[in-house]
């Protein structure tokens, strides 16, 4: 695994406009996902998705994480996780790694859009059993490690049954960093706005590009955001 700094901000325009289109493509897979794995007692929202789909090859969508989605990225050397979800998700996302074959002794690294509980909460019950590394926003580092203030953690969503936990960061991002591991090469883009720490990254591997926004970008559902 190699990581090394980019001049990548001027390409933060392009990225978005990118991104955009990928939300609109991705419209079209969310009929037809592989399994149906649902939480218990939870009926997610229709935009939610009840299993995961695979986007292309060793690219996969986690579903059946409401109100949370998170990615995982095959690179060939290893898995990267893009956002983890809950804590009492963390079953239902195991489940989807093994439904779609994937050893979780291979994660190497959890890759943080920003620090809000939907997105980082489970990540500390997969870095334990997994030992892989989590990187993060800097200016989000401070809330994820002192698990505080709540209001930090969910916002405007009080959340009042959901703990929250210091979860360790191996890694603060500023953005301009560049992430490769296998055939995978992630250039990290800083976009503070949701967050202080907010982060994109922008993925390449065998022609493909994708970018994981977060909540940068994102589509408004009722009352609910979803990226």
């Amino acid at each position: 695994m190699r990581t090394r700094r980019t001049s990548g901000n001027g390409k933060l325009i392009v990225t978005l406009v990118v991104a955009v289109a990928i939300v609109l493509m991705a419209a079209g897979f969310l009929q037809t996902p592989r399994t149906n794995v649902t939480p218990k007692d939870t009926v997610p929202p229709a935009i939610f998705l009840p299993g995961p789909v695979t986007f292309a090859p060793g690219l996969h969508l986690l579903g059946a994480l409401a109100p949370s989605v998170a990615y995982v990225i095959d690179t060939g050397d290893g898995l990267i996780l893009v956002d983890a979800g809950l804590e009492d998700s963390h079953e239902l996302l195991l489940q989807q790694l093994q439904h779609l074959q994937l050893d979780i002794q291979n994660l190497k690294l959890i890759l943080l859009t920003h620090g809000h509980g939907d997105h980082y909460l489970g990540a500390r019950a997969m870095q334990r059993r997994t030992n892989a590394e989590i990187y993060a926003g800097k200016g989000d580092c401070d809330v994820l490690r002192q698990a505080g203030p709540r209001e930090a953690v969910f916002s405007t969503f009080p959340m009042a049954h959901v703990s929250i936990h210091e979860t360790v960061v191996d890694r603060e991002l500023i953005g301009g960093e560049v992430i490769e591991i296998g055939d995978t090469r992630i250039e990290v883009i800083a976009t503070p706005g949701h967050t202080p720490g907010s982060i994109c990254y922008q993925m390449k591997r065998n022609g493909q590009t994708a970018l994981f926004s977060g909540d940068t970008i994102m589509t408004i559902s009722g009352d609910l955001g979803t990226y």
